[in-house]
């Protein structure tokens, strides 16, 4: 009787592992979120877990959780970063790298109880697999940088 309880037991454990793991889109998304100054930013990756070459999609979710229409002014024209990190913390891509930027402040209005989203689509690096992190957040809330981990199954 014991055996068979831990057997159930080990194949349970194994399934809510697994499944846990698992989204709708084959590779699984992975949310995360920082809140601080009546606002919630939240990173999506997805897939969190790809192959090299693949395309993933980084969004990013500002919401105002204030009861208060909150007005930012952005030092550029700039609204949003990702950033992909390797595991040993050195970036392996920035989004506005090589980009400009209007240098011109720019007023953005987010009211209560609203939100902003910004999505970039990347290629995971090809013969580049390994755990890498990445990071994205709103110019006008710089210090809530949620983190995101990403897998690329090496080539």
């Amino acid at each position: 009787m014991i055996h068979k309880f831990a057997s159930v037991s080990v194949v349970a454990a194994l399934v809510f592992v697994l499944a846990s793991g698992c989204g709708g889109d084959g590779g699984g998304t992975n949310p995360s979120s920082r809140s601080g100054d009546g606002f919630t930013v939240s990173l999506n990756v997805s897939p969190s877990a790809t192959t090299p070459g693949s395309r993933v999609r980084f969004t990013l979710t500002v919401k105002n959780d204030s009861g208060d229409l909150r007005t930012f002014t952005l030092p550029t024209a700039q609204e949003y970063e990702f950033i992909v990190y390797l595991k040993s913390g050195g970036q392996l891509w920035r989004w506005s790298s090589g980009k400009m930027f209007a240098q011109a402040r720019k007023k953005q209005v987010i009211s209560a109880g609203g939100s902003r989203e910004f999505s970039v689509d990347w290629s995971a690096p090809s013969g580049k697999g390994g755990s890498y992190q990445v990071e994205g957040f709103y110019m006008g809330l710089p210090k809530l940088r949620p983190r995101a981990p990403l897998e690329i199954a090496p080539k």
